[in-house]
Formats: C-alpha cells, sequence, structure tokens
C-alpha cells in the first residue's frame, strides 16, 4: 500500500513538473513571438530614414555644378577665354579713399580674352554666375565700384576681338554659404557653352585694393 501511493505522488509531481516545464516554454515562446515583429518593425522604420540620409549628399551635390578648373587655369568656352587669377574671401572692404565696407565678400581677379570677329560686352549677373553648395545664385555687391580699381572694373565696356582684359568681380555672400563655384559662359545669348571654376576652400584674407 505505502509503495503504491508513493509511486501514484511521484507520478503527481512529475506531471507537475512537466505542466510547469510546458508553461513556461510556451510563455518563452510567446515573448519571442512578440519580440521579433517589435525589431522587425524598427528596421523597417529605420530602413527609410536610412535610405534618406543617404540621398542628401546626392540632392546637394545635384544643386552644386560640377567644377572642371580651379583658381590659375585658364578655360576655353566657345570663342572666348577665362582665367580666374585669385579668388578668396574677405569680411571688410577698403576702397582707395578710406572708405570701409563690412560683411562677408568673395572677391574673384580674372583676366578675359575675347577670340570673337566683333566686339562684346560682360555682365556679371548673366556671364559670371556664382553659386554655393545649396544651389543658391549670389549677385555682385552693388557698391563693388567704390572698393576696386577703375581698370579692373571692365564691365558694360566693349571688349574688342583679340583684346584681353584684366577684371574684378565682388560678389556679396551670407555666413553660412560655402562651397562656392563660379560659372563662366561664352558671352552669347544663343548658346550655353561654360566653364565651371572650383572656389571651394577659398581663405579668408584682408582685402587687397591693387591685385
Amino acid at each position: 500500500m505505502s509503495s503504491k501511493y508513493h509511486g501514484r505522488e511521484q507520478l503527481l509531481n512529475h506531471i507537475q513538473i512537466s505542466a510547469v516545464k510546458g508553461s513556461e516554454q510556451a510563455e518563452a515562446s510567446r515573448t519571442v513571438t512578440r519580440e521579433l515583429p517589435e525589431k522587425e518593425t524598427a528596421a523597417q522604420e529605420e530602413a527609410p530614414q536610412v535610405q534618406k540620409n543617404e540621398q542628401q549628399p546626392q540632392v546637394e551635390q545635384n544643386l552644386r555644378p560640377q567644377a572642371e578648373y580651379s583658381v590659375g587655369q585658364t578655360a576655353q568656352v566657345a570663342n572666348v577665354t577665362w582665367r580666374v587669377s585669385d579668388a578668396y574671401l574677405t569680411n571688410q572692404l577698403r576702397s582707395n579713399f578710406g572708405t570701409q565696407k563690412r560683411g562677408r565678400f568673395m572677391v574673384v581677379d580674372f583676366t578675359f580674352t575675347n577670340n570673337r570677329d566683333e566686339e562684346v560686352t560682360l555682365e556679371p549677373e548673366l556671364h559670371m554666375v556664382l553659386k554655393d553648395r545649396r544651389g543658391r545664385e549670389f549677385g555682385t555687391d552693388v557698391d563693388s565700384w567704390e572698393y576696386m580699381p577703375m581698370n579692373l572694373n571692365i564691365f558694360l565696356e566693349p571688349v574688342n576681338p583679340g583684346i584681353s582684359k584684366n577684371g574684378r568681380v565682388i560678389y556679396q555672400v551670407p555666413p553660412d554659404a560655402w562651397g562656392f563655384t563660379l560659372k563662366l559662359d561664352d558671352v552669347e545669348f544663343w548658346k550655353e557653352e561654360s566653364a565651371v571654376f572650383d572656389l571651394s576652400g577659398m581663405p579668408v584674407r584682408a582685402y587687397t585694393y591693387h591685385p
């Protein structure tokens, strides 16, 4: 009798232990099942963000023209030639009369050669386009004529065939602008040939009235 009783007791204990283990395994299985969708959902949420971050530099690159030339080089554009001899950023302009203007400016010295059979007239707003890495386009400073030698202010003056002239252009730019490019075109309205100069990384230095 005692032996049968102990046998039944051991059997009941074994059944209880098996039930507990089965319950624990089922709970663990449900926990894993719940965790997997959460991880997969998080991965799905992160994927578009990663893709967006990877595409952002490409968008900025598309807004910035592809530079082909650097400062000191010469570019042949159709029947005209451009050479950017110097370019730098400055925080203050000084005239020959002692007047000053504070701000942030991109100063570009260049040489233009007219190889066409007729005279041409330079207009910086049309033929010398400065952009930053975000694609913003900057015009020349309205007071720039006061801060450069008269012989470098060659805009709106005819350049005869076969003649080379040195010039200067000054752009006012905001503090957050960088990664500049300068597009110089063929000075013809019915063509779209141009050369792009890389002006990124230009130094900041004191303005020089005479080149």
